[in-house]
C-alpha cells in the first residue's frame, strides 16, 4: 500500500514540470548542407525512487512487517496457535483455545496427572489423559487387564482383584482339600488343590465322589453314612476279587472285608479256593482247568500276553510276557505301550477303511490317516492297518518315531496324491518306516524323490518297503523312487525299489549322506543320464539343500540289481567323483548303460559279487565302455564272478580315468567267463596310473580272434601275474601297445583248463564256477595275498582268495 502511494506522488510531480520546445536541426534530419545548429539545452533530471523491501513476499515491506522472514506473519494475518504473533498486534496466540497436556513417560497413551503443560496441542511425549497411576510401567493404566502380579494393573485402587481363587490344603493327596484350610491367592501353593469339601483330609479313601461302603463312615462326604441301603455280597475266600455265586450275603450294611459286590457273572468265581482261577484270568494251556471261568478248558494256542494296566489295549514293554492259551482282563497281545500307567499315552492306530478324524488312535477307535497318527503321536509309534491310503506324508522335526504296518507291504499301500511326493522326512532323527508300499501311477512329479525324500535327518531306518512306479520329472530332478541328502546313518533293509524313473538316479539318489543298503532289490529303474538304479553324487540338489556335510558314501550288501537302465553311465549304480561306494555280495544281472558301466561305474570296492549279462550297447558314433564295470579312480575288485557281459571296450571291465585321479586299480581273485568285447573282452585299459591284475581266471570269451585284455596307447604301470588264461576257441590273450604279448606264460601266468565243477550248464544242472578236483588253479595264486581258507596259498578265481564267497 505504502509503495503504491509513493509511485503515485512521483507520477504527479513529473506531470507538473514545464514542457520545452526544442527545434530539430537539419543535421539531426540528416541534411549535410544545413547550417550549424544552435546548442540544445539539457532537460532537468527527475529523482529515481528507492524500491521498498519485502523479503518474505507477503505483500508487506520490512517497515510494516513484524517478521519479514515468515510469510505467515504480517499485519492482518489470522492468529494461529503456534507461539507466534501472526497478526503483528503485539500479542501471541490470542483468541485460541489452550489445553492442559500431561507427560506419558511409559508411552502407554495414559499420562501422569502431575506437572501439566498448557499448550494448544500436545507437546512430544505428552497426552491429554491424566489417569495413569504408574507412568513408569506401560502395562499399568486404566484400560489394562488385571493380572495376578501384585500390581494395580487397571488403576482402580485394588490389587489383583478377579485374579485370585480359593485353594484348599490336600493332606491325603486324594484331589480334594479341607475347606477349613484355604488360601486365597493367584496360584495353588504346594499341596493345595482347587476342590474342597474333604470331610477327612487324613484318609485318601474319603472325599466327595468316593464309593460309599457299609462301614459306618461317610465315605463320600455327603453328610450321610452308609446311605446306599441293602446290597448283595459274595464271599471271596481266595481274595482274588471274585466271589462264590453260591454264597450270597445280603443286608442293609455289611463290611466289605472278605466280600465282593455281586455284579453278575463277571464277578462269579468258578473256584473260590484258587486265586489264579476267576473270570478274566489267563487261560493256561494243557492243565485241564477252566482258568478263566468261561466254560471251556485249555482253549486257544499258547501265545505271549503282556500286562496292560491302563486297559488301552497296549501291553507294558518293560514287563515280561506271560504264555497262555488265551488272554484275560488286564493283558494285551503286544508290548507296545510306552506308559502303561496312562491310558492316553499309547501308539496311534490308523485304519483307512474304519478310522475317522474323531478317533482317539486306540484299537477300538482308530484314526483315518497316517498323517493324523503322526500328528497325534505321544508314544513314538504309529501302527498302520492294512488298506489303501491316498495322502502325502510329512515327518518334520520328529525324534524317535516309528511308522509300522501291522501287515505286509502288499496290503498296506500309500498312493501318490496328484502332483505330490508320497513321503517327506525332514530334520528328524531316529525314524523307522516299515511294512509299506509307496506307489505311483507312472506319471511324473516335479520333485526329487517322488516316492520318498529324506533331508537333514539322522538314524533313519527303512525296512520291508516296496517303492514302485514313481517318476521325478525335470532335468534337475533326481531319485525317482528315493532321494537322500544331508543325512547320516540312513539304512535300507528288505526294500524293493522297482520301475522308478528320473533324470539321474532312477531308483535312488544320494547326496552328502551316508546310506547303507542290505538285502534289498533294485529292478527295472531308469535314468535319462546316470545311475539307472542308484546315483551317488555330491551335486544332487533337492528343493531344500543347506550346506552339505561332506562327500556321500554308500555301502550296498546282499542286494540285487536287475534290468536297470541308464541313458549314459552306470546302469545299476553310478558313483560320482569324490563319492564313496562299496558293493559287497551283490547280484547284477541284465543292467544296461548307453555309454559307460553297464552294471556299475566308478566304485571304490566291489567284493564277492556276480555280474551276469550286463551290457553297454553304445550310441551311433559314440564309444562305449565296461559291460559290467567302469573304473575311473582307485578301486579294489576282488572275488567277483563276471559272466557274459558285453561292451565294445572292455566286455567285463574298462579302466578309464576320465577324472584324472591317480591311483591303483586292484583286480584280484576274479573269474571271467564268456565276456564279449571288440577291444578287450575281459579288460580294456584306456588310461590309468597303475593296474594290478593278479590271481584271476580268464576263459571262454565269445569273439574268436579278439583279445582278452587290451590297452590304449597311453602309458601306465601294470602287474599281470599268477593268472590262468584259457581260451579254447582261440584268440589273442593281449593286444595294444602296453601289454606284453607273452604275458600269458610269464610272471607265473599259465594256460590251462580251470576245470570248473560244472561248465557249461547241462540240463537241470546250472553252471558252477567253483574249482573242481584236480584244477590247476588250486594253490596257484600269489602267496603275497595271504593264505586261503584251507591255510594254503590262495586259489585262483572268484572263490579262491583269502576272502572267498561264503
Amino acid at each position: 500500500m505504502f509503495l503504491r502511494l509513493v509511485l503515485l506522488v512521483a507520477l504527479l510531480m513529473l506531470s507538473a514540470l514545464p514542457t520545452a520546445c526544442v527545434p530539430v536541426t537539419n543535421e539531426q534530419l540528416g541534411d549535410d548542407d544545413a547550417s550549424p545548429a544552435a546548442a540544445t539545452p539539457e532537460l532537468p533530471q527527475s529523482p529515481t525512487p528507492t524500491p521498498a523491501t519485502d523479503a518474505d513476499n507477503d505483500g508487506f515491506p520490512l517497515q510494516d512487517d513484524c517478521d519479514d522472514t515468515d510469510p505467515a506473519v504480517y499485519p492482518g494475518a489470522g492468529e494461529a496457535c503456534d507461539g507466534k504473533d501472526n497478526d503483528c498486534d503485539g500479542t501471541v496466540d490470542e483468541g485460541n483455545q489452550l489445553a492442559l497436556f500431561h507427560i506419558d513417560a511409559d508411552g502407554d497413551g495414559y499420562g501422569d496427572a502431575g506437572e501439566p503443560v498448557e499448550a494448544c496441542s500436545a507437546p512430544p511425549g505428552h497426552v491429554a489423559d491424566d489417569t495413569d497411576c504408574d507412568d513408569t510401567d506401560a502395562s499399568i493404566h486404566p484400560d489394562a487387564v488385571e493380572v495376578c502380579d501384585g500390581k494395580d494393573n487397571d488403576c482402580d485402587g485394588t490389587v489383583d482383584e478377579d485374579s485370585k481363587a480359593y485353594f484348599y490344603n490336600d493332606s491325603d493327596g486324594d484331589g480334594h482339600g479341607d475347606s477349613a484350610n484355604a488360601a486365597y491367592t493367584c496360584t495353588a501353593p504346594t499341596g493345595y488343590v482347587d476342590a474342597g469339601g474333604d470331610c477327612n483330609d487324613a484318609d485318601p479313601a474319603i472325599h466327595p465322589g468316593a464309593q460309599e461302603y457299609c462301614n459306618g463312615v461317610d465315605d463320600d462326604c455327603d453328610g450321610d453314612t452308609d446311605e446306599d441301603g441293602s446290597q448283595d455280597y459274595l464271599e471271596d475266600a481266595d481274595l482274588d476279587g471274585y466271589g462264590n455265586p453260591d454264597s450270597v450275603i445280603s443286608g442293609p450294611c455289611l463290611p466289605p472285608e472278605g466280600l465282593v459286590e455281586d455284579a453278575g457273572p463277571a464277578t462269579h468265581d468258578c473256584d473260590d479256593a484258587d486265586a489264579s482261577i476267576h473270570p478274566g484270568a489267563l487261560e493256561a494251556c494243557n492243565n485241564g482247568v477252566d482258568d478263566n471261568c468261561n466254560g471251556d478248558i485249555d482253549e486257544g494256542a499258547a501265545s505271549a500276553y503282556y500286562l496292560d494296566l491302563d486297559g488301552d489295549g497296549f501291553g507294558d514293554s518293560s514287563a515280561p510276557p506271560v504264555t497262555a492259551c488265551s488272554g484275560g482282563d488286564g493283558y494285551a497281545t503286544n508290548a507296545m505301550d510306552c506308559n502303561d500307567g496312562a491310558p492316553g499315552a499309547h501308539p496311534a492306530v490308523v485304519d483307512a477303511a474304519n478310522g475317522s478324524s474323531q478317533g482317539d488312535g486306540t484299537e477300538e477307535s482308530p484314526l483315518a490317516t497316517i498323517q493324523s497318527g503322526i500328528d497325534a503321536d505321544n508314544c513314538g509309534l504309529v501302527m498302520v492297518r492294512p488298506g489303501e491310503y491316498y495322502e502325502s506324508i510329512r515327518v518334520e522335526n520328529k525324534s524317535g518315531l516309528a511308522i509300522r504296518a501291522t501287515a505286509t507291504p502288499e496290503t498296506t499301500i500309500l498312493h501318490r496324491p496328484g502332483g505330490q511326493r508320497v513321503m517327506l522326512l525332514i530334520d528328524s532323527t531316529a525314524i523307522t518306516i516299515s511294512g509299506l508300499t509307496l506307489k505311483g501311477d507312472g506319471s511324473g512329479v516335479g520333485l526329487s524323490g517322488a516316492g520318498m525324500a529324506i533331508i537333514g535327518c539322522s538314524s533313519v531306518s527303512l525296512e520291508d518297503l516296496d517303492i514302485q512306479y514313481l517318476k521325478s520329472d525335470g532335468v534337475d530332478k533326481v531319485g525317482g523312487g528315493m532321494a537322500v541328502t544331508n543325512s547320516t546313518s540312513v539304512t535300507m533293509s528288505g526294500v524293493l525299489v522297482r520301475g522308478n524313473h528320473a533324470a539321474n538316479g532312477g531308483g535312488l539318489a544320494v547326496s552328502a549322506s551316508s546310506v547303507t543298503v542290505t538285502g534289498s532289490a533294485f529292478s527295472g529303474n531308469g535314468a535319462d543320464k546316470d545311475g539307472g538304479g542308484v546315483l551317488v553324487s555330491d551335486v544332487v540338489i533337492l528343493e531344500r539343500n543347506p550346506a552339505r556335510d561332506g562327500a556321500p558314501s554308500v555301502t550296498i550288501q546282499g542286494t540285487t540289481f536287475t534290468d536297470n537302465v541308464a541313458g549314459d553311465t552306470g546302469g545299476g549304480l553310478r558313483a560320482g567323483s569324490g563319492s564313496v561306494a562299496e558293493v559287497e555280495e551283490c547280484w547284477f544281472e541284465n543292467n544296461m548303460a548307453a555309454i559307460r558301466g553297464g552294471a556299475v561305474a566308478n566304485p571304490n570296492v566291489v567284493r564277492r559279487c556276480t555280474f551276469l549279462e550286463n551290457s553297454v550297447p553304445g550310441q551311433s558314433g559314440v564309444s562305449f565302455y565296461g559291460g559290467a564295470l567302469m573304473l575311473e579312480s582307485e578301486s579294489v575288485v576282488t572275488n567277483n564272478l563276471f559272466v557274459a557281459n558285453e561292451a565294445w571296450y572292455g566286455g567285463a571291465i574298462d579302466v578309464n580315468n576320465f577324472a584324472g585321479d591317480e591311483g591303483e586299480q586292484t583286480i584280484v581273485n576274479n573269474t571271467f567267463v564268456d565276456n564279449d568285447g571288440e577291444r578287450g573282452a575281459t579288460l580294456f585299459v584306456f588310461s590309468a596310473d597303475r593296474v594290478l591284475f593278479v590271481n584271476n581266471i580268464v576263459t571262454h570269451f565269445s569273439k574268436p580272434g579278439g583279445a582278452a585284455m587290451e590297452s590304449f596307447g597311453l602309458d601306465f604301470d601294470y602287474t599281470v601275474a599268477y593268472n590262468d588264461f584259457y581260451l579254447p576257441e582261440g584268440g589273442d590273450f593281449f593286444a595294444g601297445p602296453r601289454f606284453d604279448s607273452n604275458l600269458a606264460e610269464n610272471e607265473e601266468n599259465f594256460i590251462d583248463d580251470p576245470r570248473f565243477v560244472q561248465y557249461p550248464s547241462s540240463g537241470e544242472e546250472p553252471a558252477d564256477f567253483r574249482l573242481g578236483e584236480g584244477s590247476p588253479c588250486i594253490d596257484a595264486g600269489d602267496p603275497a595275498w595271504g593264505d586261503d581258507t584251507a591255510g594254503t596259498d590262495p586259489d585262483l578265481g572268484a572263490y579262491g582268495g583269502p576272502d572267498p564267497h561264503p
